[in-house]
């Protein structure tokens, strides 16, 4: 699964976020989200595009004109959230979340309600979400789960994972009387030897090399150190942005420079996986599920949860556990 975080946060740009960030506008060309896709396009491949909607805020109908042209080309648009770009009206009757991992259930179900709305206006009912930074809640997984929406939050190479995990192929989330499919940031341990959790990032160092076919091979080595470790039927999942094709500026402070190599490399990278792998969508993982056919590593609890409850019975817990797992 190729997942691109389609976001345009001030702070990465001196000027016009909107148009470098995300469209890539640069006297040289355009080095953004239509480049990826032309690329993709060319490769046979549809990628998942996780549009952060709380920029409505900062960028009006500029910001739903990006999900339209998603959902024109034909890709897989869904949802992505950096909450503090929120108005202050939206917080008037709810405590303001500056931390997703801290999200109650008002707030949870409220900023839910705000991206469901702002994506009906674009698409049909989103299959999958990615919090801002990798983060979450158990509110929030709950909130998903109500509707029946996948999480790809979760990065065991993260410190800032409201709960640490090891690296995994796709999981189920337990809380109280549902599960959430998890469809995690695939991560390898100590990559390279490292000495730490990698995540698959388009950008991450753990994956770069000047020469581009050093770089592919990478990624190779990586993919099949996370077969090996989770499976055939595990679902590796690679993060881009939208700005994946920028450099930071000498400050080291904005994206504010096109990186030809990058698009280069992105376009050997897809050619390579496109031949190697059956490459899907969230669309499709969350149909899988519903289906039955979609293999699960395990399911987890977001909190200690007993096994049998005061009774000394399997709690509700446990034997949905064991159903969901039979299931699958």
């Amino acid at each position: 699964m190729i997942t691109v975080d389609v976001e345009a946060m001030p702070r990465r740009s001196a000027a016009s976020p909107l148009d470098r960030l995300i469209w890539g506008r640069f006297p040289e060309g355009e080095f953004g989200i239509q480049k990826m896709m032309s690329i993709a396009e060319k490769a046979g491949v549809t990628m998942t595009m996780m549009l952060d909607y709380a920029e409505v805020e900062l960028y009006g109908d500029g910001l739903l004109d990006v999900g339209r042209e998603i959902e024109r080309r034909g890709h897989d648009l869904q949802l992505h959230l950096h909450q503090t770009f929120l108005s202050k009206s939206f917080w008037e009757d709810l405590t303001p979340v500056n931390d997703l991992n801290v999200s109650g259930t008002a707030e949870s179900d409220a900023m839910l309600d705000y991206l469901l709305d702002q994506h009906s206006r674009i698409s049909a009912s989103p299959k999958a979400f990615r919090g801002g930074g990798y983060r979450f809640s158990a509110p929030f997984l709950s909130a998903l789960g109500r509707h029946g929406i996948a999480d790809l939050s979760c990065n065991a190479s993260r410190a800032t994972q409201p709960i640490r995990t090891r690296p995994r192929g796709q999981f189920l989330w337990s809380l109280e009387d549902r599960v959430v499919l998890e469809i995690p940031v695939s991560c390898v341990s100590d990559f390279r030897g490292l000495g730490r959790t990698s995540d698959y990032n388009f950008n991450a160092y753990a994956l770069f090399k000047p020469k581009l076919a050093e770089r592919i091979q990478l990624h190779r080595q990586f993919l099949k150190s996370f077969y090996e470790a989770h499976g055939t039927q595990a679902i590796a999942v690679l993060v881009l942005h939208s700005w994946s094709f920028l450099k930071l500026d000498e400050n080291k402070q904005y994206f504010s420079q096109p990186d030809p190599a990058a698009v280069e490399a992105f376009g050997e990278l897809i050619n390579a996986l496109a031949k190697d792998f059956e490459i899907i969508t969230a669309a499709r993982a969350v149909d899988l599920f519903d289906s039955g056919k979609l293999a699960i590593d395990e399911v987890l609890l977001f909190a200690d949860e007993p096994e049998r409850s005061n009774d000394g019975k399997p709690s509700l817990l446990s034997n949905l556990r064991r159903k969901v797992l039979g299931r699958a």
